[in-house]
């Protein structure tokens, strides 16, 4: 592998994600894009972690779960390792919102730490970023953050901490 190489990978997976994420808005309107980048750079620079297909995953994190890409495509641009690592991250769209949401976590708990580790990341963009939250989904996204965070236990300390931090600021 060459040196260029993991930027290469980088690089295309940012153009994918784009192409996939298309016209996507965020509940504020925002670019859908910025967040699964962020994710991918909290990853490299909180969570200090730097295998391309771990960063790969987390900036390819939401694609099977919210556009129309299946497990096989990114399989194909990027591996077995980040397609099961996003697969591993989506929820089950077929399950009615509150049953999603605790299937998520028991998977989470079982899962490699890698996969934990973009969770902790994709929660703390998220909790750093609730523009268009009413209070109440603040409320409800702040407990639900909690339970990811003890999931994802001894995943990635740095990013533990950084999520731990994120949620007493919105419990003040």
């Amino acid at each position: 592998m060459s040196e260029q190489e993991p930027h290469r990978r980088y690089a295309e997976a940012v153009l994918y994600a784009i192409e996939k994420h298309g016209n996507q808005r965020r509940r504020d309107g925002s670019p859908y894009i910025a967040h699964p980048i962020r994710v991918a750079e909290s990853i490299r620079s909180i969570g200090g972690i730097h295998d391309m297909d771990v960063v790969i995953a987390a900036l390819l994190h939401d694609l099977i779960e919210d556009t129309e890409c299946e497990w096989s495509n990114i399989e194909h641009r990027f591996g077995a390792e980040v397609a099961n690592l996003v697969a591993v991250l989506s929820g089950d769209m077929r399950l009615p919102k509150p049953a999603r949401r605790q299937e998520i976590i028991d998977r989470i708990r079982s899962a490699p730490a890698a996969a934990k580790a973009i969770r902790l990341a994709d929660r703390l963009d998220n909790l750093t970023d609730m523009r268009g939250f009413d209070a109440t989904r603040q409320r409800e996204y702040v407990a639900g953050s909690r339970k990811v965070l003890e999931a994802c236990r001894g995943a990635n300390p740095p990013l533990e901490r950084a999520l731990e931090d994120a949620i007493a600021r919105l419990d003040r």
